[in-house]
């Protein structure tokens, strides 16, 4: 059995078909973990009068994911990336011009990149909803050594694949996370 580590990648696009790769961002560990969700919202006039016996359903929201995401400039994250050292601001700032609209010059960019997540049989396709901030080591002057971003997405589903099952993708709602087969 085949023991060697595969690191999570996040690449990203200019569009929804994912035909022209720009960035790759390298993560320094795998997520231990990561949850997936969806939210179901139903008519609450039909609710709320009582006298349905079904409820309506109005949407799905897509399919959102949540991930940690390690910085880690202690010298175990250099030692995985099988550098001399790691600046974290560096790394994180790399993230985020990856995978969201910012950008170190204060400027944002006019439009967010189209993530695609590769690791082992996960190939997600999505957009950053979301990145928080957890600091969790510090050196004595202030310098951050260990960080998390806490990271959430939102799926994207090629219209191709909403319009071979069928129906609009608001009737049918989410699709879940796809694996790399398909």
């Amino acid at each position: 059995m085949d023991q060697t580590v595969t690191k999570m990648v996040v690449e990203t696009y200019a569009d929804a078909t994912y035909t022209a790769r720009q960035k790759e961002f390298q993560v320094l560990f795998n997520p231990e973990k990561y949850t997936l969700g969806w939210a179901f919202n139903f008519d609450s006039k039909e609710l709320l009068k009582g006298g349905s016996t079904t409820a309506v359903l109005e949407s799905v929201t897509r399919s959102v994911f949540s991930m940690d995401f390690i910085f880690d400039g202690t010298g175990v994250g250099a030692a995985a990336l099988d550098r001399k050292e790691v600046n974290v601001a560096r790394e994180v700032w790399d993230f985020l011009e990856t995978a969201t609209v910012l950008n170190r010059k204060n400027k944002r960019k006019p439009s967010p990149p189209y993530c695609r997540l590769v690791w082992g049989n996960l190939c997600a396709k999505c957009l950053v909803q979301s990145v928080n901030m957890e600091v969790k080591l510090l050196d004595g002057s202030g310098k951050r050594l260990r960080e998390v971003r806490k990271t959430t997405f939102r799926a994207v589903y090629p219209d191709e694949r909403v319009a071979l099952r069928g129906g609009t993708a608001a009737e049918r709602g989410s699709r879940g996370i796809l694996p790399a087969s398909t």
